[in-house]
């Protein structure tokens, strides 16, 4: 009865039960053996030491005139046509809570796991993901009740060994250290407004975050689609309070958030005529004066009109046209243009006065 053995990887290895199956032998050695040979596995060993056979010869085999032997060498590897390997574990700092690992190698699968350890505490992952050529894996651990400091570390495989690989450390969880600040532009009486652009600086964070993300809020609801370090202020939320939350990610950590104080959002800056309204026609009764309204920047979305006579509205007169009748013989015509835009203060223009209004 032989043994082989493999030397291990500088690592403990969990047991594993390997036995050398009978039929398998008799296959192989049948045809060199005499008749009435009798295979065996003997006792369950342990990985990574081979498993062992007994070769039980008849006690008179025929012919024979010489004692016979028979050498048996089982290799306690893992079949495939690729080595199983595992390489790095990381990262090496870890914040207290729910993290994320990476294990890199060689024929990893899902039910790899890393157990992170001391004498009176464990923690062992649940696979993430796998990437598709099986050299790389992330997996979940909860170390919310994780001691602080270090904690021995291993990857145990699919197939039952155990691979220690260097420790890591655990560390209190992100925390803000300042609030985020934002700023507007432009400012108008220390409020938002519609139409304005808000920016967010991410705060100061300790340890310092890898990343950041942002969530623009009003009266406290998650605005859709405002996940951007700036914000132009919509209509939707005039007189609303505006505020965002940074998120702030690092490796190992727990994320951590922050709020900014809010800012209520007060209506737009009005529109201005940059080219003025102006009235075209002929000034008698009895014909029409059309009204040009001009050009008003930002866009107004709606506007409204009103015509005078001597600086006196004229009833029911409110629209971009207007057909002079006896009663405004010999005033003068003038029309107030007034420019709405939807979440902002109204803008306002005259026309030039014409002459006096001919009979």
């Amino acid at each position: 009865m032989l043994h082989s053995a493999r030397s291990r990887e500088r690592s403990r290895h969990s047991p594993r039960t390997a036995l050398l199956v009978p039929a398998l032998l008799t296959a192989l050695l049948g045809p060199m053996l005499p008749a009435g040979t009798a295979f065996a596995a003997t006792a369950p060993v342990t990985a990574p030491v081979a498993a062992s056979a007994t070769v039980g010869l008849p006690e008179n085999p025929a012919g024979a005139s010489t004692a016979v032997s028979a050498t048996v060498t089982g290799a306690a590897t893992v079949c495939g046509p690729e080595e199983r390997t595992v390489g790095t574990l990381g990262p090496a700092v870890l914040g207290r809570g729910k993290v994320i690992m990476t294990v890199t190698g060689a024929a990893l699968r899902d039910t790899d796991r890393v157990r992170l350890y001391t004498q009176d505490y464990r923690a062992e992952s649940t696979t993430v993901s796998v990437s598709p050529d099986r050299r790389s894996m992330r997996v979940a651990l909860d170390l919310t009740g994780a001691p602080p400091g270090n904690l021995h570390a291993s990857v145990i495989t699919h197939y039952g060994w155990e691979y220690q690989r260097s420790g890591v450390t655990v560390v209190a969880a992100l925390r803000a250290t300042a609030v985020p600040v934002v700023s507007v532009v432009p400012v108008v009486s220390g409020s938002s407004v519609v139409g304005g652009k808000v920016t967010a600086s991410a705060g100061v964070w300790s340890p310092a975050g890898e990343t950041y993300a942002y969530q623009w809020r009003a009266n406290g609801a998650a605005i859709a689609g405002a996940t951007a370090s700036s914000y132009v202020v919509p209509a939707s939320v005039l007189g609303k309070k505006l505020t965002v939350t940074v998120t702030a990610h690092r490796t190992g950590h727990l994320s951590g958030t922050a709020t900014s104080a809010g800012l209520t959002v007060a209506k737009g800056a009005a529109p201005k005529a940059t080219k003025a309204p102006v009235l075209t026609g002929t000034v008698k009764v009895g014909r029409t004066l059309t009204l040009n309204r001009g050009t008003w920047t930002p866009a107004p979305t709606s506007y409204a009109y009103q015509w005078y006579a001597n600086g006196r509205a004229v009833a029911g007169a409110t629209r971009g046209t207007f057909t002079l009748t006896k009663a405004q013989r010999g005033t003068k015509i003038t029309v107030r243009v007034t420019a709405h835009r939807t979440g902002g203060l109204s803008g306002v223009a005259w026309t030039r006065a014409t002459g006096a209004v001919a009979g």
